[in-house]
């Protein structure tokens, strides 16, 4: 086994295995565009990992983990975007790979690739002692204190443009975030307000610590579902439990990142996450169905089975008044989704350009058009007396002074609160973890620019632990919000700033009108976020790779 030291200059071009095409160009001459890229950590498209540029060799830390094999033909992870087109044929599911270099790329004593049978790079792993000494000794320095705050790299350079288009798309989240984080408490069975008090803070840690312009840290519903599983409903309240949940997953957060254990990450498997987002997006719609009909039976822990049971035993129940919002919602939702002027070629009235953008502010903000739209109606009908539709009910939504998370809920001690938690301390903080990264990911691909993992670990742990003090319930990266951010055109991390206030301004001024909001409606935003969550061509994918590995392996044994 050989050795290599490797340098912050190092090139290493992280790639995917790929079945590949035939070569039209010589190893010699795409050897020589990969030696015009820029000195820095390059990932492949379909890569899982995106690290930062480091400047010295004090600040080269490590990700995560991987082994250096000797690569027989380049592949396009590693090429320009000009010649990738030549080796690729479709992309892989297995993980990346390091391409060993020689003396001409990294600087170090030149190395025969053939002899090159294995290397372990450091890029990964849990801390050692001997980083625990470094990082001892940088921790007071300013490039480590501009490392832990990406704010103050940003900050400086915030320009006019940058404020207004943060402003735009952090007032268009806000507008989705507020009945999202509404409907969210719904699916983890505990009062509403907690799910105002996870939409605001985490946006403000974010900014602060966060790495990507683009993600929204608030409630999603697979952390809902995950968060009304996991809660116990015997003593105390369950929003207590929730809330010290959400403590104890931001230790486990934070955890991870001062260790460096985010390689831990790669080991959880696409087919795994794939399978279960599908299997939690029909649980949470099947839960959601009661709502829509008016029915009142289950918790959120229950099964499917005993959903189905409850569904039956209580059809002759159904209120149709709550089942007609509910459609009318539904189908309100799905027409708003698509909803733009198309922008003819040529030049273009100033009129018909701003109401193109009004319309698709509508379509944006659709969530919210509906929920208020559907809480007026309900008030209007309750104050004629009439009570046909089933409402949330009193919802004492306030800000509040930050207090600790109750450690002694219901009078028991923490060895029996942390054995009703059970698996849920692991789970719960490790799929909030893969949420949000896989979110940061497909955005710093899509826009070209570097997250630092360690940093995303470090900033979401930040946020659920401060977010529990004023009583909120586990957060991650949400994709939809996210990608609605993207869409708005946000600049920097600073439209969480806008979101956060936003969020606050609802919860000071519309806290009186929440108790008309009909449980109908927010079901109908529950159902059509999580539609948008199904995906039935990654299973395909994944089952084809599937079938013809198996056919190749027999063919090979036989």
């Amino acid at each position: 086994m050989a050795t290599s030291s490797l340098g912050p200059e190092d090139n290493v071009d992280a790639i995917n295995t790929i079945d590949y095409a035939e070569q039209e160009l010589g190893i010699e001459q795409i050897q020589a565009e990969i030696a015009k890229l820029p000195p820095r950590f390059l990932a492949a498209p379909d890569e899982v990992l995106l690290p930062r540029t480091h400047s010295t060799a004090s600040e080269v830390h490590r990700e995560s983990s991987t082994t250096i094999q000797p690569i027989k033909k380049p592949s396009a992870g590693m090429l320009p975007s000009s010649l990738a087109h030549i080796v690729r044929r479709h992309p892989s599911a297995h993980r990346p790979l390091f391409q060993s270099q020689t003396q001409t790329s990294l600087g170090g004593n030149s190395t025969d690739r053939n002899s090159l049978e294995e290397e372990q790079y450091r890029f990964g792993g849990p801390m050692t002692p001997k980083d625990f000494t470094n990082e001892t000794k940088n921790c007071c320095t300013i490039g480590t204190f501009k490392r832990k705050l990406p704010i103050l790299q940003w900050l400086p350079k915030y320009s006019r443009e940058d404020f207004v288009g943060d402003l735009i798309a952090g007032l268009t989240v806000g507008l989705t975030v507020v009945p999202q984080c509404l409907a969210y408490a719904v699916i983890a069975d505990i009062d509403l307000e907690y799910g105002l008090n996870s939409a605001y803070l985490g946006c403000f840690v974010y900014t602060l610590l966060g790495t990507s312009k683009d993600v929204t840290v608030g409630p999603t519903a697979i952390l809902s579902l995950l968060t009304g599983t996991f809660i116990s409903r015997i003593v105390g309240t369950p929003g207590e439990w929730a809330v010290l949940l959400c403590f104890f997953v931001g230790c486990f957060q934070l955890a991870v990142a001062l260790l460096r254990l985010g390689f831990i990450i790669n080991f959880i498997s696409v087919p795994v996450v794939s399978g279960f987002t599908q299997a939690a997006v029909i649980v949470i719609i099947l839960s959601q169905v009661k709502n829509m009909m008016g029915l009142k039976f289950g918790e959120a822990s229950d099964t499917v089975i005993e959903t189905i049971g409850g569904y039956i035993k209580h059809m002759s129940k159904t209120n149709g008044w709550d089942v007609l919002l509910g459609c009318i919602s539904i189908t309100t939702l799905l027409l708003m989704k698509g909803m733009r002027l198309p922008l003819r070629e040529g030049s273009i009235p100033k009129w018909y350009r701003s109401l193109a953008d009004v319309i698709h502010l509508c379509g944006v903000s659709r969530y919210a058009i509906v929920v208020m739209s559907a809480t007026l109606l309900n008030y209007l009908v309750m104050s004629s007396g009439i009570r046909a539709l089933s409402a949330t009910g009193n919802v004492t939504a306030k800000l509040s002074a930050p207090k600790m998370p109750n450690f002694a809920v219901g009078g028991l001690a923490l060895s029996e609160i942390l054995r009703t938690f059970g698996p849920g301390l692991v789970l719960v903080p490790l799929l909030a973890m893969v949420e949000s990264l896989a979110v940061a990911k497909t955005f710093a691909h899509k826009y070209h620019y570097n997250i630092s993992i360690t940093q995303e670990f470090l900033a979401l742990g930040t946020a659920n632990m401060v977010s529990s003090f004023f009583g909120s319930y586990a957060v991650t990266g949400a994709f939809t919000r996210s990608a609605l951010n993207a869409e708005s055109g946000v600049r920097t991390p600073m439209g969480g700033i806008v979101t956060g206030s936003f969020v606050i301004i609802a919860i000071v001024t519309l806290s009186s009108a929440l108790q008309y909001i009909p449980k109908a409606a927010l079901a109908a935003v529950i159902i059509c976020a999580c539609l948008n969550m199904l995906d039935f061509i990654k299973p395909a994918i994944l089952m084809h790779q599937f079938i013809i590995r198996t056919r190749s392996t027999y063919a090979r044994c036989g």
